[in-house]
């Protein structure tokens, strides 16, 4: 775990969204296997799995990477589901977790990159541009020059 990339969850509290970086965060333990960190500036307490595709997975992390792998790759769930030795079932599961995660990464990307100084209106203008994909990629790299 990086844990430069760890902060504060708790939105009712005085360290939310403040980053480790600044000391706030120390090791506190674990709790049901999982490593805990605890927040100097409220108090709180976090699981360091907290906002990734790991948090609350009851199977070993080293399987799902290897099933979520399997499926980028182009395996179908009933095949991945072979290969990692789960009921098919499971590895939908885990392809809905993964999915649902990278969709929260994204969005969370789009977001700063709209605030990065392009104009909202001009995004909105490349997302919905009716022409190939790399005349899109063209004018994004334009703007961004």
């Amino acid at each position: 775990m990086n844990w430069e990339t760890l902060y504060c969850p708790h939105l009712d509290r005085q360290g939310y969204g403040k980053p480790s970086t600044a000391g706030l965060l120390v090791k506190n333990g674990s709790s049901r296997g999982e490593q805990q960190a605890r927040c100097n500036a409220c108090g709180g307490s976090v699981v360091l799995s907290y906002g990734t595709a790991y948090y609350g997975l009851k199977a070993d992390q080293a399987i799902f990477d290897i099933a979520v792998r399997a499926l980028v790759e182009g395996n179908a769930l009933r095949a991945t589901a072979r290969i990692v030795q789960v009921d098919k079932d499971t590895v939908c599961t885990w392809l809905d977790r993964a999915a649902r995660h990278c969709h929260t990464v994204m969005l969370s990307l789009w977001h700063n990159f709209t605030r990065a100084g392009m104009p909202t209106r001009r995004v909105m203008e490349l997302r919905t541009h009716q022409g190939s994909a790399s005349a899109r990629r063209q004018a994004l790299l334009r703007d961004l020059r």
